[in-house]
């Protein structure tokens, strides 16, 4: 047990540094939050290894590196995690873990009454160091090329 232990305290990488990307992206449109989620997470859904906290942070992360107010939501009750977007004084939630990720309407209020914990990734890091961590699996330098791309592009 001990050696499993060891073996994952060093296969878990550090936050990247810088985490977040200062990116200009021109469009902070409704149309344009639908466009970005629905491209995805470059990752299948794993239950317990690469699940609903891998997915969203990876969500919120690519959401607040282009310039939207996007925050991680965590509902302990439901075990669930989700990202909630403020775009014009409206709350959106993105939903990371369907097959074609998708944006819910402020009406959505299963999202506000399940949210336990609304706060940005670094917070969030502290308390479950284990969870929320896409970099392991997912490509960090890929992902900047991706949105650096995006946003040029």
């Amino acid at each position: 047990m001990m050696m499993l232990l060891l073996f994952f305290a060093m296969a878990q990488q550090p936050i990247p540094d810088p985490y977040y990307l200062d990116l200009t992206h021109q469009d902070q449109t409704l149309d344009e939050l639908r466009k970005v989620v629905g491209e995805g997470v470059p990752h299948q859904y794993i239950n317990g290894s690469f699940d609903c906290s891998n997915m969203a942070s990876y969500m919120q992360w690519k959401l607040k590196s282009l310039g939207f107010d996007a925050k991680l939501c965590l509902s302990l009750k439901y075990h669930h995690t989700w990202v909630a977007v403020d775009l014009n004084g409206t709350r959106y939630f993105v939903e990371a873990t369907a097959k074609v990720p998708y944006v819910r309407g402020p009406g959505e209020k299963n999202y506000y009454r399940f949210s336990d914990f609304d706060g940005i990734y670094d917070s969030l890091y502290r308390v479950y160091s284990t969870e929320f961590i896409w970099w392991n699996d997912i490509d960090y330098s890929t992902e900047v090329e991706k949105l650096t791309g995006y946003c040029s592009g």
